[in-house]
């Protein structure tokens, strides 16, 4: 069995609950009402060895910022099937449900603060934290999304949840994103939007995780 770890020695765990395989860094040190964290991949992770999901960079960012900064965080990277998007897209279903239910169940069994539940996602992923944060805006303290278009679904379903939204000047979906991350300011949300200069998709993708992005998404909390 293969076990990813940070560049600070802690390993990751693989699981398999509510129809998704994924892996768990747990960082609480066993303190009870930890906050939990939700990495969404993009397109080349997925499949269903639970492995292929570690090797996106944002992975080894996010682990290694909540140990360093000694964080007590739950952090799940759960791996979509081949044979889904985690939003539905053009050709392909989505399995993003699942996803709320794995984190319902953390809630609900795992001791996790229900106040600091967030949720990342580049690319594929990003398309799928949209669609989930519009069909539970009240569920997470914050959200970083990157280099990810929003499907079917209104500004006004973000006004509640605080977001921090990257792009490459480089990438298609660069203008569609401003248009898109000015509509939610307009309708009363909370949202700091970045477009990294000469950036391809790639490129910005790995760059939305840095130590600022993940410190302020930290520092949110969802009122009680």
């Amino acid at each position: 069995m293969l076990l990813w770890q940070t560049s600070y020695g802690q390993q990751f765990v693989p699981k398999e609950e509510c129809g998704l395989k994924y892996q768990l860094l747990d960082n609480t040190s066993g303190e009870p009402f930890h906050p939990l964290i939700v990495y969404l991949h993009g397109r080349s992770g997925c499949g269903d060895d639970n492995t292929t999901q570690m090797q996106q960079p944002a992975v080894r960012k996010i682990a290694d910022y909540i140990t360093q900064e000694g964080v007590k965080a739950t952090l799940l990277v759960p791996q979509c099937p081949s044979e889904f998007e985690w939003a539905q897209g053009r050709e392909l279903p989505g399995c993003y449900e699942r996803v709320i239910a794995l984190v319902k169940r953390y809630v609900a069994e795992r001791g996790v603060e229900p106040s600091r539940i967030y949720l990342y996602g580049i690319s594929m992923g990003a398309v799928g934290v949209w669609r989930i944060l519009a069909d539970e805006p009240t569920l997470f303290a914050g959200a970083i999304i990157g280099s990810g278009l929003a499907r079917g679904v209104e500004p006004s379903n973000y006004i509640n949840t605080p977001l921090s939204v990257t792009v490459g000047s480089e990438e298609r979906s660069c203008e569609r994103l401003y248009d898109f991350t000015n509509e939610i300011k307009r309708a009363g949300g909370t949202i700091d939007f970045t477009v990294f200069d000469g950036y391809r998709h790639g490129e910005a993708c790995e760059a939305a995780f840095s130590a600022r992005r993940l410190k302020w998404l930290f520092e949110q909390r969802r009122a009680k």
